[in-house]
């Protein structure tokens, strides 16, 4: 059992409450939290199609097992290396595919007389 299979949650969980706790300042106004929000959509949206022909190598290279039962530590690496391609693909299509679609509409609501939800920069709400 690696450690990602147990603690992972967990200590995520005891991390922001801690930071929560100990901090003036908003988690919402980490840079990294805000980040991840920004581009959560893109996450939602990638993760499926990068965890498919990860878990397809992996079957492979690895027979007979998923990337969180190869070993203690190399299902961890896995786990953690998975993590950041689905973080560094969904930031691309955050900047390549959802924000010029997102301004696209926005344009063409505008031609149609109709206003789209605006976005503040840094505030990420919709006025």
């Amino acid at each position: 059992m690696g450690l990602s299979d147990f603690w992972t949650v967990p200590m995520f969980m005891a991390l922001v409450l801690f930071t929560a706790l100990r901090s003036s300042v908003s988690i919402l106004e980490v840079p990294f939290v805000a980040w991840l929000g920004k581009i959560s959509y893109s996450i939602y949206l990638t993760h499926y199609f990068i965890r498919e022909p990860f878990e397809q190598v992996l079957y492979f290279k690895v027979p007979r097992t998923g990337y969180f039962q190869t070993g203690i530590w190399t299902g961890d690496l896995l786990a953690a290396f998975f993590v950041l391609l689905v973080l560094a693909v969904s930031h691309f299509t955050f900047l390549y595919v959802e924000d010029p679609c997102r301004r696209l509409a926005r344009k063409w609501a505008a031609g149609l007389g109709q206003t789209a939800p605006i976005v503040q920069q840094g505030a990420e709400k919709a006025i």
